[in-house]
Formats: C-alpha cells, sequence, structure tokens
C-alpha cells in the first residue's frame, strides 16, 4: 500500500512539471492548456509581426525574412490577412502556414514551454513556432532554427513573460513562487515517504511501521501543543505548561 501511494504521488508530480499534452485551441491565438489559457496577444503585444531572417549559410544573397503574425496575420500576397506566418525571398511572398489552420501542445512546466503548428500554406508548407520561458533576458527574443523535415518551418520564441500572468501583476508572481515552493515540498515528502519507507522495510518493518520516524509522527500533534501552549503562556489567561526540572546531578571520580 505504502509503495503504490508513493508510486502515484511521484507520477502525479512528474505529470505536472513535465510531459507533453494537447490543448483546447480557443483561436489562432489563444488556446487553454492545462487549465491556464495562453494568450499571443499579451506574449507579443499588437505591435508588428515579428521579422525573423534566415540567413541560409552565412550568404546575405541568399537570406529570406519571416514575418510571424499568429494574431493579426499578414496579407502575404493574398487578398486578406490569412498567413500567420510568410516568408519574403526576393520579392516573393510565400504562405507558411494560415491563421485558422492550428494546434497548440504544451510541453513542460519549468521552463514553461509551448509550441504553436500553423499548417496549409503555400505548396503544403507549415511552421511550429516554440515558446519557452527564460527569466534572464529582458524582452522577447525571436529566431529561426530549421527546416525540418521539408517545407515545415520551426521557429523559437524565447522572453521572461512566456508563463501565462507571470508578467501582468505581482500577485501572479506570488502565486507562482507560492506554487513552486508546494511541488517542491511534495517531492521532498514523496522522496521521505519513499526511501524512508524502503529502509524501514529493509529493518523488518511492516505495514503502519514502514512510516519513517512513526514514533514521532505519532507524539507531533501533542508536542505541537504542548510548545503552543508554553509559549503563549506569559500572553494569555491559561497557566503555563512548567516541565519538571532534572535534579543537580554529582559527578563522582572513582579512583580505579
Amino acid at each position: 500500500m505504502m509503495y503504490a501511494l508513493t508510486s502515484f504521488l511521484i507520477l502525479c508530480i512528474s505529470g505536472a512539471v513535465y510531459g507533453t499534452t494537447s490543448c483546447e485551441v480557443i483561436g489562432s491565438c489563444k488556446a487553454s492548456c492545462s487549465g491556464n489559457v495562453i494568450d499571443l496577444s499579451i506574449i507579443l503585444g499588437n505591435s508588428l509581426p515579428l521579422q525573423v531572417i534566415d540567413l541560409a549559410d552565412g550568404n546575405k544573397s541568399k537570406e529570406s525574412l519571416f514575418f510571424l503574425a499568429p494574431c493579426q496575420g499578414y496579407h502575404c500576397g493574398m487578398e486578406s490577412a490569412e498567413a500567420a506566418i510568410c516568408q519574403e525571398i526576393s520579392n516573393d511572398f510565400i504562405s507558411c502556414g494560415l491563421l485558422n489552420e492550428t494546434s497548440w501542445r504544451f510541453e513542460t512546466l519549468f521552463p514553461y514551454r509551448f509550441t504553436v503548428t500553423f499548417t496549409g500554406g503555400d505548396g503544403r508548407r507549415m511552421s511550429t513556432i516554440k515558446f519557452e520561458e527564460n527569466l534572464s533576458l529582458n524582452s522577447l527574443n525571436s529566431s529561426y532554427l530549421d527546416e525540418y523535415p521539408d517545407n515545415h518551418y520551426n521557429f523559437k520564441v524565447t522572453g521572461p513573460c512566456i508563463r501565462p500572468g507571470s508578467c501582468t501583476s505581482s500577485s501572479n508572481y506570488a502565486g507562482m513562487i507560492g506554487f513552486i515552493i508546494i511541488t517542491l515540498f511534495l517531492i521532498v515528502v514523496v522522496l521521505y515517504l519513499g526511501i524512508g519507507s524502503i529502509v524501514m522495510y529493509c529493518r523488518g518493518a511492516r505495514r503502519i511501521e514502514l512510516i519513517p520516524h512513526i514514533s514521532f509522527w505519532r507524539q507531533f500533534p501533542q508536542l505541537v501543543k504542548e510548545g503552543c501552549l508554553y509559549a503563549t503562556g506569559p500572553c494569555c489567561c491559561w497557566e503555563k505548561t512548567d516541565y519538571n526540572e532534572l535534579p543537580d546531578v554529582k559527578i563522582v571520580n572513582v579512583a580505579l
């Protein structure tokens, strides 16, 4: 029973920190991932589309310019702004993904990371933008990664405000810190119970005795009560709990 409970807690915590899951798409610019609503308009702002340069093999004559506009869209040679990613090369515009054909995936909690993929571009082109939290940066940093596989363009956007609510108010930041502390505390508890129960089992303990330091935890509520009464005794109306003083012990040297 103890091993099953320990394994279950470890799986729950690991699933909260790691693991790739699909998101519920609310629009090309918004989705619900792991209970949090991610809004790219807050992360990217309402400024002009991000411009990313692909300098092929360091040859400036072969460079192409990508416009990342997952919220407002980009015309990209079309009548309406339907392209989420547009490539400009030699004065030609190529759509690399449409606004209305998108999928989201949540990857990790620490650091906060998720990806958005846009499909339906010209010649079956598609693009994936990986958003990753980086608290060491002061602003967004966008870059072109590679084209893999063919006609699949990969980009990366990093910054301090990738996590939902991380840069909107101090209360959200405090909540994030509290969540981290609670998560670390649960990890310590799981390790304490898991490793401790294994050690106790090797020592011959069974059932409830598998809990490490079981005698201490049985006395813990009473110890807390006595400590509170002893500390608050001078300030309250009840009498302070007195502890019995140890008698003086005389040390006698015995010559052998």
